[in-house]
């Protein structure tokens, strides 16, 4: 179900406006910065979260339930008799949450299936929404960590949850991935958010390294009026120290050089089947193929750990 929180008139006069957005998640901290900080510079907000969200425009409630597709047709569903005929310029998904636990947790299932509905359901739901609702050349935002670019074993549902949001941002940037043309999907990977909750939970951490959600939500309008857009696929690492915040994408540089070291080993292995009626020369001839490929992979090895020790370095 939908919420309206003005009267009809205003809210077709709101509709009007040039610019509109959905939050998804739109009642949790980083949500309700995101509507205040879009409404400030009069855009219509439409926030999605199981509670209403009263400084928004408009609310699509969600309800509860252990169905995917359940959920994700109910929300589809209001958030069409919602927009109408009218597109949105950006689709901010901010759902999410934490939970530890490492795969001898007693809690292990319960946090599990919590992070993939927080996280992963919400991504979903928010690429089919794009792809029906988005404007060309429009943004969708998703929430993945920077945790997750590595082994999570103090955290294994959540790990997994947002390794899968990275996934999706990948996969959205490819072609027919089903998005509008010209639009750009792009996920953000904080360490910690600076939320009340965080605050109250751990009173004695450094909150200098912890990210403002103003930032994110200023830079979240930047993305969407076009000023300083990564480009589609993007993992942008959020990184605070001293109370200073620098977005930087993730490299792929080490990976590019694994998906050679592995061709190159498949080439090596043909090298290796001879055939049984080959000549003297020629088996020769392959030894010497067989060499040559074997230093060339050495050398890439020790190229892929530079690369690695570069990219700790840089994280």
């Amino acid at each position: 179900m939908f919420k309206r929180t003005k009267s009809v008139s205003q809210r077709r006069k709101a509709m009007a406006a040039a610019n509109r957005v959905l939050v998804y998640g739109g009642k949790g901290a980083l949500g309700s910065a995101c509507v205040h900080y879009f409404k400030s510079k009069g855009w219509w907000v439409a926030s999605i979260d199981v509670v209403a969200n009263e400084e928004a425009n408009a609310n699509v409630l969600v309800k509860l339930c252990e169905s995917f597709t359940d959920q994700a047709s109910q929300v589809t569903s209001d958030v069409a008799t919602l927009l109408g005929e009218h597109k949105v310029d950006a689709i901010v998904c901010v759902a999410g949450g934490w939970a530890g636990g490492n795969c001898s947790s007693k809690d292990l299932y319960k946090n599990s299936d919590m992070m993939w509905k927080q996280s992963v359901w919400t991504s979903t739901i928010s690429s089919h929404l794009a792809s029906l609702h988005m404007k060309p050349g429009g943004l969708l935002t998703l929430s993945g960590a920077k945790a997750s670019l590595e082994g999570t074993p103090g955290m294994v549902g959540y790990g997994m949850a947002k390794a899968a949001v990275h996934q999706l941002c990948k996969s959205l940037a490819g072609e027919n991935s089903g998005l509008p043309s010209g639009a750009v999907a792009v996920a953000i990977l904080p360490v910690t958010l600076d939320t009340p909750m965080n605050r109250k939970f751990m009173p004695d951490a450094d909150f200098g390294s912890w990210t403002p959600l103003e930032y994110i939500a200023e830079t979240f309008y930047s993305w969407a009026t076009g000023s300083g857009r990564p480009a589609s696929g993007s993992l942008i690492q959020l990184v605070t120290t001293g109370g200073k915040t620098e977005a930087s994408a993730v490299h792929a540089k080490a990976a590019s050089v694994l998906v050679v070291v592995a061709r190159q080993q498949r080439e090596m292995t043909t090298t290796l089947i001879l055939g049984t009626n080959e000549k003297h020369e020629d088996i020769c001839d392959r030894r010497g193929k067989q060499t040559r490929v074997g230093r060339e992979i050495g050398r890439r090895g020790i190229l892929e750990k530079e690369i690695q020790q570069e990219n700790k370095l840089e994280g």
